[in-house]
């Protein structure tokens, strides 16, 4: 903050799978205390947080996308992990009727 920043972006190489409920399960080997626990921390900085995710079943580096999960993923970023934003990409679009 003290140099002008008040974001910080977890952009991408975020999940690596979802629960039987579709839940996203982050990568425990880069967030061993769970998104929530950093999420708290980015904001005792007195920053934003936010997150990243695509439109399509994948990542741009083919991790786990939104697609068919839209609304658990913004429950899950929002509600329960407590993201102030979400930053949408759209690699691996699928175009639907």
């Amino acid at each position: 903050r003290d140099v002008g920043y008040n974001m910080v972006l977890i952009q991408e190489c975020i999940g690596i799978n979802r629960t039987a409920e579709g839940i996203l399960i982050p990568d425990p080997s880069k967030f061993p205390s769970g998104l929530s626990a950093l999420v708290e921390h980015i904001h005792s900085l007195d920053l934003r947080a936010g997150i990243y995710t695509d439109v399509g079943p994948k990542t741009c580096a083919e991790y786990v996308g939104s697609f068919g999960f839209e609304e658990i993923d913004a429950k899950t970023f929002i509600d329960e992990w407590k993201f102030d934003f979400i930053e949408e990409d759209n690699c691996f679009y699928v175009a639907t009727n």
